[in-house]
């Protein structure tokens, strides 16, 4: 019988975590501009703008970061 691919993608694990959002929140907070707030989260700034698009597309292990980064009223 063949053996069946794994369904694991594989690949460095996700930075995505709490230190990371509080830093990122923590930018964002004091004005930083995002590429900035990357900066200071020690992450890409296309990072960033990979999880940003995933937040938007509904990913809910995202969702919070939109809440760190987006003003609350669309001016």
């Amino acid at each position: 019988m063949p053996r069946r691919k794994s369904k694991s993608k594989g690949g460095r694990p996700s930075r995505w975590i709490p230190a990371v959002a509080f830093a990122l929140g923590e930018a964002v907070g004091r004005g930083l501009p995002l590429p900035a707030a990357a900066r200071r989260a020690r992450i890409g700034r296309s990072t960033l703008h990979r999880w940003l698009a995933a937040a938007r597309a509904g990913d809910p292990a995202f969702a919070p970061l939109l809440k760190l980064v987006e003003p609350p009223f669309p001016w």
